[in-house]
């Protein structure tokens, strides 16, 4: 369900605040993680060209993420149908 919100999510409004990483505002340099949530957006929204200039690391995270999500999916799909095959089958009676 994320991955739909985050289609809608403006990146205007994000790169208009402050960085909310740690290292960034304790010594004044990004780390590797920086600007990693707005590449996922970007990438969400297929814009990646701008994804990539965030964060070169949306190469490896995006394709990880997804593989996450399909399994996710898969797994909730399963057990969606495994409940209701079970609701469906009729109970012996005594």
């Amino acid at each position: 369900m994320l991955p739909f919100l985050l289609f809608f999510l403006s990146l205007d409004k994000l790169e208009s605040g402050r960085s909310i990483c740690l290292f960034k505002n304790l010594f004044g340099i990004e780390c590797y993680g920086c600007g990693i949530t707005k590449a996922v957006i970007a990438s969400i929204q297929l814009d990646f060209i701008r994804a990539f200039n965030y964060n070169k690391l949306i190469v490896v995270v995006m394709p990880l993420m997804v593989y996450l999500w399909i399994k996710e999916i898969i797994k909730c799909v399963k057990t969606l149908k495994s409940s209701y095959l079970y609701r469906n089958i009729p109970q012996k009676s005594c």
